[in-house]
């Protein structure tokens, strides 16, 4: 399991997450965050992306919402999951779905 979230070792892991597991799902996805608060942006994509993400995520169990221009970014704000890698496994696994149709 991930370490508690609060301390720096845990926010090095979300970061890590991002970058291993979300990043690598297609090349025009970004994240982007500090501490506790962190983006997934598909700003380079045609469509509006991120809202089939957060779409999708909710079918899978997981509740975000969009932010930033165009309400391209997924915002991640762990603090309050009780289950941190859980919902990191949620919502890559929703991006691998909407991105894979798009293909």
């Amino acid at each position: 399991a991930l370490a508690k979230v609060k301390d720096e070792k845990g926010m090095k892991r979300v970061e890590k997450f991002l970058k291993e597991n979300i990043e690598t799902i297609d090349s025009r996805i970004t994240t982007r965050g500090i501490g506790l608060l962190w983006g997934v942006d598909f700003g380079a994509f045609e469509g509006d992306v991120a809202k089939a993400v957060i779409h999708k995520a909710f079918e899978n169990g997981l509740i975000v919402e969009r932010v930033g221009r165009r309400d391209s970014v997924v915002k991640i704000m762990p603090e309050p999951m009780d289950t941190l890698e859980k919902g990191l496994n949620i919502l890559a696994k929703s991006i691998r779905e909407v991105v894979g149709e798009l293909k």
